[in-house]
């Protein structure tokens, strides 16, 4: 018969046995989430430069950019190759990871071959990875707990700015609103007033999924003096398209199906309202869009419907970019290539792909492609090739 102190010898030996991987597992997250608050430390850091014109393109600014950079792109690099769902549940994190590794040596490089306009649209859009890499809307990492504020020398629409690249998005809606509340205000001219109300919307319909939100941002346009007019007949549509959604009946936790009918249904009303690629009525559409397929992905993001959901994102956020500056459609139809390769949907992705690629490129760099570019077109296309 085991005495009692071997007994309890032997219940202490297994309690330190099943502690000890929990204690590593916690650990593990410990140093995990650690590392990540640097890297977005970093990265804060760096916004500060990239959403302020000034600032980015300071010539006394200039090597500390590019230091900056370099720095985030070695912390990108310890980003593990392998999900671990322990830390990620996102299936696609690997994936977007080496995304966002090779994003940074692209801007590196750009950086070094003088292309400061396409690098800095290039780091513009390295927040977006937090988004694709989470399948996120609302949910997913926010900055607002680091101790970190921007320069003082940005303005109110930069602060936005910065706020939403950061995912500081109620912040952001403050100072996005404080700009289209006072148009006359001295330094707000009506290209920056017209792009507060976009991102104002983008947060309101996409990331807070808010209809009373969005509508008082319209009415803040309709009621201002000034406005030009083709923003006016815009507001009217998008006013229009709010009404709608509010008399909507709420779907509450959508199955996978049900939201994949959604978001098709939502980009069948926009492109029925979208008469030529430069228009603007259907944003509200394209915005509700996105935010459906994001929360597919969420939901299932090895789903029926997976593959395809990343094209239609990458659409939505293409239409809702018309100049190009910022690429996180491109992050989706790369995505869609390396987890599709070799189908007709890779090559659709591809395509769309390419053609976002050269015309960004072109409009702010000129014909000289560098190898980095070059190299990933190559790749990518060879990914998507239909055997």
């Amino acid at each position: 018969m085991i005495s009692k102190a071997k007994n309890f010898r032997f219940g202490l030996i297994l309690f330190f046995v099943s502690i000890l991987p929990l204690y590593a597992q916690a650990e593990h997250k410990k140093q995990w989430e650690a590392h990540m608050q640097g890297f977005y430390s970093n990265l804060t850091g760096l916004l500060t430069d990239v959403c302020s014109d000034s600032r980015f393109y300071d010539v006394a600014n200039k090597k500390r950019i590019e230091a900056e950079v370099e720095q985030l792109a070695s912390l990108a690099h310890s980003l593990p190759e392998t999900n671990d769902s322990k830390l990620n549940s996102d299936a696609l994190f690997p994936q977007t990871a080496a995304m966002l590794k090779r994003q940074l040596e692209a801007a590196a490089d750009e950086l070094k071959h003088g292309n400061r306009i396409y690098a800095r649209a290039l780091l513009r859009t390295i927040p977006s990875y937090c988004i694709a890499c989470h399948t996120r809307n609302e949910s997913g990492p926010q900055f607002a707990k680091l101790n970190f504020e921007p320069a003082s020398i940005m303005n109110k629409f930069e602060r936005g700015e910065f706020f939403a690249a950061s995912r500081q998005f109620d912040r952001a809606l403050q100072e996005f609103l404080s700009v289209i509340e006072n148009p006359s205000e001295p330094g707000t001219n009506k290209l920056m007033w017209g792009k507060a109300i976009q991102e104002a919307l983008a947060v309101a319909v996409r990331v807070k999924k808010d209809p009373i939100v969005a509508k008082k941002i319209v009415q803040a346009l309709l009621k201002a003096d000034g406005a030009p007019e083709f923003m006016r007949e815009d507001a009217i549509v998008w006013n229009s398209s709010i009404d709608a959604w509010i008399a909507e009946k709420l779907i509450k936790n959508p199955s996978e199906e049900e939201l994949f009918s959604s978001a098709k249904q939502l980009l069948a009303k926009a492109t029925e309202l979208q008469k030529y690629p430069m228009d603007r009525n259907a944003d509200i559409y394209y915005w509700r869009a996105s935010a459906v397929l994001h929360d597919l992905m969420q939901l299932a993001p090895n789903g029926a419907h997976s593959e395809e959901a990343l094209l239609l994102a990458g659409i939505c956020y293409e239409v809702l970019n018309p100049l190009e500056l910022e690429d996180i459609h491109q992050i989706f139809y790369e995505t869609c290539i390396r987890k599709s390769p070799h189908t007709s949907l890779a090559n659709t992705c591809f395509n769309r792909l390419e053609a976002s690629i050269l015309s960004q490129y072109s409009s702010v760099s000129g014909t000289d492609i560098t190898k980095n570019l070059l190299g990933r077109l190559q790749e990518l296309k060879a990914l998507a090739q239909t055997k």
